[in-house]
């Protein structure tokens, strides 16, 4: 394992990436809100952009603020309300409520830009050369499922950025050789059960492996792990109280299990779903081309796009069209035997992930819609494994760098096309209605 940066090249590079990951997806965010997207629910893969931006910018108005979503408004709005105060009181005529607004939609971007930059770090700690990481990491931040929940206002992505957190924690444990601290774990599930409930089970398994790797005793480390899980929770619920007390309204936790929407969630066709999840790991850093469905909710409440963009039902994985995506899952898995073969901590780190990513998979087979809106949740995981190819001794390292290089024009290419595919429908439907 490697240091947390090797020299200024590295630092150069996470600095690098972090600004080209920013720059990428605001800049797709601008162009989704200034089309109208965020102004609405469902249009892009049943993402709720128009909730969840009030959410953050405001504190209030999107529902977040329950079971699932504990302190997805309370992170974010409590700061950003401030900061548009201070503006407001030192440039009167700038509105409040602009100012959040703008603040707000830069919120997904920069955990994007944080992302990438963690994802490089813990790529050189898998001991990649730099170039090897600079180019894996350029494949994350042109993966569809990267490009579409970093720039959407919305929780997916502060998930990714919270799993990939963990997994840094966890490199970093092993590059030191002792356990992050265990408030450091607690923190960060804190964090990730705030965004979304859910995230304490990732983070509980990157965290349980790290300890088990580094200590030996499957006992101890379960009961570390389960300890730390619960105090996160207790913390996460702790500060949705206290945000619930500042906005003067209450934990509405009832609705999480009355809510129509959720109880058809929970009632998904697990056999398709089940063999659909192999589809989405391909979509997630390849996409096929989305369908164009009816949004029963747009037309109900007369929104502009009465239409949503699906990967559900899309072709097969081994339609002869996804070849790409065949030959990048088969590296995957290629990816993965080889950690796993490797040292111990290779090994932990690619059965960590593998459980993540199997959790999801079973998860997610009884909960959820739109499968692919999930996917930001086992993208990184898929990456790391990917990266186990560039651990094989028997090939030069130029030619694997040769490889990463296609893959990643191939990867930013055709997600290029979907992505002007997606603007171009939406901008045709947008001005057409003006």
């Amino acid at each position: 394992m490697r240091s947390l940066i090797l020299g200024k090249r590295d630092f150069y590079l996470t600095i690098f990436l972090l600004v080209v990951a920013f720059f990428v997806s605001y800049s797709l965010e601008l162009k989704f809100n200034y089309l109208g997207v965020f102004n609405q629910w469902d249009t892009l893969f049943d993402t709720d952009p128009v909730s969840a931006l009030s959410d953050i910018g405001n504190g209030w108005g999107g529902g977040r603020t329950g079971f699932s979503h504990p302190n997805f408004s309370n992170f974010f709005s409590l700061p950003i309300r401030s900061i548009a105060k201070i503006v407001t009181s030192l440039v009167p005529e700038m509105a409040d409520f602009a100012i959040r607004k703008q603040l707000a939609l830069i919120i997904l971007p920069l955990a994007s830009a944080l992302q990438a930059s963690f994802v490089y770090l813990i790529l050189r700690r898998l001991n990649l050369s730099t170039s090897q990481a600079l180019v894996l990491s350029s494949v994350g931040i042109a993966s569809f499922s990267q490009l579409i929940f970093g720039s959407i206002p919305d929780s997916f992505g502060l998930s990714s950025l919270a799993i990939t957190t963990g997994i840094l924690l966890m490199t970093n444990a092993f590059q030191s050789k002792i356990p992050r601290p265990f408030f450091a774990w607690v923190a960060l599930g804190a964090f990730g059960a705030g965004i979304t409930i859910t995230n304490i089970i990732p983070i509980s398994i990157l965290q349980l492996f790290s300890i088990l790797t580094i200590e030996g005793n499957l006992k101890i480390a379960l009961l570390k792990t389960i300890l730390g899980a619960i105090i996160a929770i207790t913390m996460t619920f702790f500060l949705a109280f206290i945000g619930s007390q500042i906005y003067g309204r209450d934990i509405d936790i009832h609705s999480f299990f009355d809510n129509p929407s959720r109880k058809e969630a929970l009632r998904p066709d697990l056999k398709n779903r089940f063999l659909e999840f192999p589809s989405t790991l391909g979509n997630t850093l390849l996409s096929s081309k989305p369908r164009i469905v009816t949004n029963e909710k747009a037309i109900q409440y007369q929104y502009k796009f009465q239409y949503n963009f699906t990967l559900s039902e899309t072709p097969a994985l081994f339609s002869p069209d996804r070849w790409f995506s065949i030959v990048l899952l088969g590296l995957v898995i290629f990816g993965a035997v080889m950690l796993i073969r490797g040292p111990p901590v290779d090994r932990s780190v690619a059965l960590a992930l593998l459980v993540i990513i199997f959790y999801n998979w079973i998860f997610h087979c009884f909960w959820g819609t739109e499968l692919f809106l999930y996917s930001s949740h086992w993208l990184v995981p898929e990456l790391l494994l990917l990266s186990g190819c560039f651990r094989t001794t028997s090939i030069r390292n130029n030619i694997k760098l040769i490889v990463g290089l296609i893959i990643f024009a191939y990867v930013a290419i055709n997600n290029a096309k979907i992505i002007n595919f997606i603007c171009e429908t939406l901008a045709a439907h947008f001005f057409a209605l003006e």
